[in-house]
């Protein structure tokens, strides 16, 4: 069925048959024409809901929306200078087949059409998006939100997501992406946290990693808290793309992907990774916890808090657990240095279950400590909190070197070893009692333990024995916090080695990683 609007005699009102030519108000099998010939443009506002199958809106027509619904069932089409322009109400787009609608400003948009909708050219929304029911395929178009309210993009699912860009507007709080391809929904959601001067932020979500760089790195990792990613999940990147890189400020980022086939493990497997753009290496920054990570339902959540530039995105994971957040592990004196007091403290847990205190005095044949159990203490289980853990070596008549480490067993029986700390209690012997964070790419902190005031020599070698960096340093009495800046290293294995005078060497083997 075909119908015109013919307008000129009655008035501007779609509502009113008269205005039809034949005299009929168009129903949802009815193809609409629009001519410039009118002499007045229909309009849709009060009274019943406005239906139609195809649009076509000719040059030098339009078709005015100030409220109500419009359900539109078919396609729109605008020819020349023919334009759609809606202030008010909802265009509805519920047809059974594939529709197709060109460049157009809505005010509220509502997808509810199961075989889904094309845009051929870039769709603006300035008030809120209902993705109801069926994929939205922007091809090479934007769909532009100009309402910065989080809120206003909504009603999302595995079965109804914008597969192509979507470009939001944004303010603080959390914003949605749902993204995916022509067969998974990929939902990025991005936390705003006062970041200036970034107004907008692009979304897009590609199935296929192969012509970028790939995990891992051709130096090695990613690394996340010193644990190499070596896979990334296949289904898969994100790319986030800013009108301005944030000055100031924060933002946390969820990713969700699904349609993958290499599982990972377990969610403690995984963590959110980043790249400037698809040629360069994939880093670790922002803030990762084991316990916000999770797979359900084939969808692995991974979330990434604390960033400050946007990028590529990615979902990679290891061969090993990611282990426990270990911030600081140190070993003191306590009781007039007659006994050692190990404190130690975590920013996230997985599954722990104890922790086991191990202490050394005798080294194995080849050259190994020979570590055994003198304590235990409780662990947190699952917990994105920090935890503050200490015990007491109170073995009577210490002498020489103690050293001390944790051994962190899971619930599932799975183990993870601390570095190593050492006290002395001998007169004049220096001990290096931590020495984090190992693996590093920066600043390597280490702390001394001198029985007296000192001057002694430190120096760091590579594993053929050649000394890269040395210098002086008077110790006081009691424990030394310091620092080295390692950055300049190259990737790999180095030891740093105190040297008291007229005592023996001590050496502490650490890596240096490149992000």
């Amino acid at each position: 069925m075909l119908s015109v609007f013919g307008g000129g005699t009655i008035s501007v009102n779609w509502n009113t048959g008269a205005n039809w030519c034949g005299g009929t108000v168009p129903i949802s099998t009815t193809d609409v024409v629009i001519n410039s010939t009118a002499p007045n443009q229909p309009e849709i506002n009060l009274g019943a809901v406005a239906t139609c199958h195809n649009l076509t809106i000719n040059s030098g027509a339009s078709l005015l929306m100030l409220s109500n619904t419009f359900n539109l069932k078919g396609d729109m089409v605008n020819n020349g200078t023919g334009v759609f322009v809606q202030v008010g109400g909802t265009l509805v787009l519920n047809g059974t087949v594939v529709q197709t609608i060109p460049d157009i400003t809505c005010y509220n948009l509502k997808i509810d059409n199961s075989a889904g909708v094309v845009i051929s050219g870039d769709v603006t929304v300035n008030n809120t998006l209902n993705l109801f029911n069926g994929i939205l395929s922007t091809g090479g178009s934007i769909l532009h939100i100009f309402n910065s309210t989080p809120a206003s993009v909504y009603g999302f699912s595995n079965t109804s997501y914008i597969n192509g860009r979507l470009d939001r507007m944004i303010d603080n709080g959390t914003f949605d992406f749902p993204l995916g391809d022509a067969t998974n929904y990929e939902l990025a959601s991005v936390t705003i946290n006062n970041i200036s001067p970034t107004l907008k932020l692009l979304g897009e979500y590609f199935p296929d990693n192969s012509s970028c760089t790939p995990v891992p790195n051709s130096g090695g990792g990613p690394y996340v808290n010193g644990t190499a990613i070596s896979t990334l999940l296949d289904a898969g990147f994100w790319t986030i793309t800013p009108d301005d890189q944030p000055t100031t400020g924060t933002y946390d980022i969820e990713l969700n992907e699904r349609g993958y086939t290499n599982n990972p493990l377990g969610p403690e497997y995984c963590s959110v990774i980043k790249r400037a753009d698809c040629f360069s290496n994939w880093q670790s920054l922002g803030t990762h916890i084991n316990s916000t990570q999770n797979i359900s339902g084939g969808t692995v959540t991974a979330v990434r808090t604390a960033l400050t530039s946007f990028s590529d995105f990615g979902i990679g994971f290891s061969g090993s657990i990611l282990p426990i957040t270990l911030t600081s592990f140190i070993a003191g004196y306590s009781d007039n240095n007659t006994n050692t007091i190990l404190t130690w403290e975590t920013s996230a847990e997985i599954k722990c279950n104890f922790y086991e205190i191990e202490m050394a005095t005798d080294i194995a044949s080849d050259g190994g400590l020979m570590f055994s159990k003198i304590g235990e203490i409780k662990g947190n289980g699952t917990s994105g909190h920090s935890h503050t853990y200490s015990f007491i070596d109170n073995e009577l008549n210490k002498t020489g070197i103690r050293y001390y480490r944790l051994k962190e067993v899971d619930f599932d029986g799975r183990i993870n070893y601390s570095d190593i700390v050492s006290l002395v209690f001998n007169k004049g012997v220096v001990s290096v009692s931590s020495l984090y964070p190992n693996p590093t790419n920066g600043l390597l902190n280490y702390n001394l333990i001198s029985t007296e005031e000192q001057e002694l020599k430190i120096s760091i070698s590579n594993i053929y024995g050649q000394e890269i960096y040395n210098e002086e340093q008077m110790l006081l009495k009691g424990s030394n916090k310091l620092e080295v800046n390692i950055k300049p290293l190259s990737q790999g294995i180095y030891y740093i080695n105190i040297c008291p005078k007229g005592e023996t060497e001590i050496h502490n083997k650490f890596e240096k990683f490149s992000e």
